[in-house]
C-alpha cells in the first residue's frame, strides 16, 4: 500500500469504477487488515536515521506488551537480569511468503518462577542512547533501567535481590542499586574498577575462599 498512498484505507476496497482496485480485495478481507492494523501497528522509521533497524519497526508493539508484564504479575523477592534471544517467524500477508527473525533484548525476570517482568529491546547504540544514568558504565545502566521500570509500578518494592552475570556485576552497580535498598550478587570480571588487587589477580589454593568488605559491600 505504500506505493499506492490513498486518501483512506476504504477506497483500496471501494467498487467505485473510477477508483476500483483489483489486487487488494483478492487477497485480504478489509476487516482483517484492521484487525492487524490496529493489533500490530508497524512505527515509521525515518529514511534519514542510519542507525535505524528493523525490529524498530515494532517498537510500539514491543512497548504495549512490556506495559503488560507487571500488570497481572509482581516478582518475588530475588530477580535476575540477563539477556534473552527469541527466533519468531514473519509472514508477509500480501506475498504470502514467511521468514525468520530473531528478537534480542535484555529482560528482568523472577529467580523462582523465570516469568519476564520487562524487556529492553536491543536496537544497536540507539538503545544505550536512550538509557538512564549517561554517567554510569552501560553494564550498570541497563540494570538500573529495568529496575526503575519494577519501581515504577511498585513505588514501594524494596529489599530485592537482584542476580546477574559478569557482563553487569561491578562495584559501582551495586553501589547505586544500595541507594535504592536493592542487593545484587554475581560474577565478576576482573578488571571491574573498584576490585582489590587481590581479587583482579587472584592466586587461590583449592577449595580456599576469600572475603572482602568495603563499606556494604562484600566481595567473595
Amino acid at each position: 500500500m505504500g506505493t499506492m498512498p490513498l486518501a483512506n484505507i476504504q477506497e483500496y476496497w471501494s467498487k467505485n469504477q473510477a477508483s476500483h482496485i483489483t489486487f487488494y480485495p483478492k487477497r485480504l478481507q478489509e476487516i482483517d487488515l484492521r484487525r492487524f492494523f490496529w493489533m500490530l501497528h508497524a512505527k515509521i522509521v525515518s529514511a534519514q536515521s542510519t542507525n535505524s533497524t528493523r525490529l524498530q519497526q515494532i517498537s510500539g508493539y514491543l512497548d504495549y506488551i512490556n506495559s503488560k508484564f507487571l500488570n497481572y504479575f509482581i516478582p518475588s523477592e530475588e530477580i535476575c537480569v540477563d539477556e534473552s534471544v527469541a527466533e519468531f517467524r514473519l509472514s508477509h500477508i500480501i506475498r504470502k511468503n514467511q521468514r525468520n527473525e530473531v528478537f534480542e533484548s535484555y529482560t528482568l525476570a523472577d529467580s523462582n518462577t523465570g516469568y519476564i517482568c520487562g524487556i529492553l529491546p536491543y536496537y544497536g547504540s540507539l538503545t544505550t542512547q536512550t538509557l538512564i544514568r549517561p554517567d554510569l558504565p552501560v553494564s550498570s545502566r541497563i540494570p538500573l533501567y529495568l529496575y526503575t521500570m519494577l519501581l515504577n509500578k511498585s513505588p514501594d518494592a524494596q529489599e530485592h535481590h537482584m542476580f546477574t552475570d559478569r557482563y553487569y556485576t561491578s562495584y559501582i552497580l551495586n553501589n547505586e542499586l544500595r541507594k535504592l535498598k536493592y542487593h545484587l550478587t554475581g560474577t565478576i570480571l576482573t578488571n571491574r574498577k573498584e576490585l582489590p588487587n587481590a581479587i583482579r589477580k587472584p592466586n587461590l589454593k583449592q577449595k580456599l575462599i576469600i572475603a572482602y568488605r568495603k563499606n556494604n559491600n562484600l566481595q567473595i
